[in-house]
């Protein structure tokens, strides 16, 4: 009889203790009521794996699901919050907190399902360009 390979889940409760750290010192503001997430741009990218900026960039939606499986944890929902859509914030260090854009995470049908559902990510810019 084969047993079953369990998984740690250490990674993750160190990786919710660097983030409840980032929130305590001000840095990250979960709200897990509302479904979103402020988060300082330059918390985002230190909590974002990689050295170059364009593959950062690349990565932002797997820190943004990381995130939202924090607040997950925070509202003890269980594993239907995962389903709702969550929006992670990113705003500027200094006062006052501008935002420069927004990660919004969501799962919706294709079009040629009725079942099948994916998970998408859509990004708003707000920074203005010349």
């Amino acid at each position: 009889m084969k047993r079953k390979k369990r998984k740690s889940l250490q990674p993750w409760l160190e990786y919710f203790g660097m983030l409840r750290a980032y929130e305590q010192k001000g840095f990250l503001e979960v709200m897990p009521d509302k479904g979103e997430a402020y988060v300082t741009h330059p918390a985002l990218y230190a909590m974002t794996e990689g050295d170059n900026p364009l593959r950062q960039t690349a990565a932002i939606p797997r820190t943004a699901r990381r995130i939202r499986a924090y607040a997950g944890f925070k509202s003890a929902e269980g594993p239907g919050y995962l389903l709702k859509p969550f929006a992670l914030h990113v705003v500027e260090e200094q006062q006052p907190h501008d935002l420069r854009y927004t990660v919004l995470l969501r799962r919706r049908r294709r079009w040629w399902s009725l079942w099948f559902k994916v998970e998408t990510v859509d990004v708003f810019d707000y920074t203005e360009r010349p």
